[in-house]
């Protein structure tokens, strides 16, 4: 019996006998539930994943971009009254002095904060946010490569779907076929 299983291999030349065209059929159905769970779970929790860094990173760019903007009009401004501590997002702070205006503290990270120039703290502005949009459009383009796998998975598993339900037509209608005959 196992010889004539062997014998059945499509190489082809040959067609599969019934019984192995029958068992071929079922061994995609697990397949298929595997594929619709990947695309559900995996390529799902992927999307999300990377929606929410892209978000984040777009918030980066705003508020780099509004530090970069304050810094720039606080260099503008021409007062030099008393001293204040100006928060100017994302964590820098300026420190506003009369003979000390031009002089900013920025977080460099893990709440350390150095003292720089305005021109230094714009310069740091403008390279996070730099930073920060290369990082969003990265995010960007890997959300779109998932979605773009994710409709590539659909339709291949649209299209196994189909194979089998002709393949499943085609062993009915021989059915119906050698009962008649």
């Amino acid at each position: 019996m196992d010889d004539a299983r062997d014998d059945d291999v499509d190489d082809g030349s040959r067609s599969r006998s019934r019984s192995s065209r029958h068992i071929a059929s079922h061994r995609f159905m697990p397949s298929l539930a595997a594929l619709r769970a990947f695309e559900r779970t995996t390529l799902a929790s992927n999307i999300l994943a990377c929606e929410r860094e892209l978000a984040s990173a777009l918030d980066d760019v705003k508020e780099w971009a509004a530090c970069e903007e304050a810094l720039r009009e606080r260099a503008r401004e021409s007062r030099d009254e008393g001293i204040e501590l100006l928060d100017l997002g994302f964590g820098v702070k300026a420190r506003v002095r009369e003979h000390r205006r031009a002089r900013v503290f920025v977080d460099v990270g893990c709440g350390f904060k150095v003292e720089m120039t305005n021109e230094e703290g714009m310069s740091r502005c403008e390279r996070a946010r730099r930073e920060a949009e290369a990082v969003a459009l990265d995010a960007r383009e890997r959300v779109e490569d998932i979605y773009r796998a994710r409709e590539r998975l659909r339709r291949g598993i649209e299209e196994l779907e189909m194979m089998m339900n002709e393949r499943a037509k085609e062993r009915a209608s021989a059915r119906a076929g050698a009962g008649k005959g």
